[in-house]
């Protein structure tokens, strides 16, 4: 793992990027998720319709970390990665969220190491876990092609 202090979304446009959002399971009547806040908020002016895409990522799969796939294969949303951290938008971060979101994105940057994947630091935001206790003892596992900015 790198740490980089700087933006998240300096390199969503470039080959072999992929970038990974903090998010929550928590589906609105209309069936997009909430992504008010943080990263999920910035996808969100990014990719209009992001919200309802994960809407439906979360009704097809749960609350699980995994790719937001863009069904036409063109958009660059096909390079986000989604990585819970919680289960409602106004609940604290969940370790154990954060644990299994970890592990995937310690599994897909092992099998893809000519990918830099970017993420936050998970749960440290609006999670309101403490990186330093909490958070980085945790990702300190991942590989070198995984940038965690702040």
């Amino acid at each position: 793992m790198i740490e980089h202090k700087g933006d998240l979304w300096t390199s969503v446009f470039e080959t072999d990027h992929i970038i990974g959002i903090s998010t929550n399971g928590f589906r609105k009547l209309n069936g997009q998720a909430v992504m008010g806040r943080g990263c999920a908020k910035q996808a969100t002016e990014l990719w209009p319709g992001v919200a309802k895409r994960l809407g439906a990522y979360l009704e097809a799969k749960g609350n699980v970390p995994g790719y937001l796939l863009d069904p036409s294969g063109y958009g660059i949303i096909e390079k986000l990665l989604i990585l819970p951290v919680k289960h409602n938008w106004w609940e604290r971060a969940s370790l154990e969220l954060v644990t299994a979101s970890r592990t995937f994105l310690c599994g897909e940057a092992v099998h893809h190491p000519e990918v830099t994947f970017h993420v936050p630091r998970l749960g440290c935001g609006n999670g309101r876990l403490d990186w330093a206790t909490q958070v980085r003892p945790l990702m300190e596992i991942l590989p070198s092609n995984v940038v965690v900015h702040h």
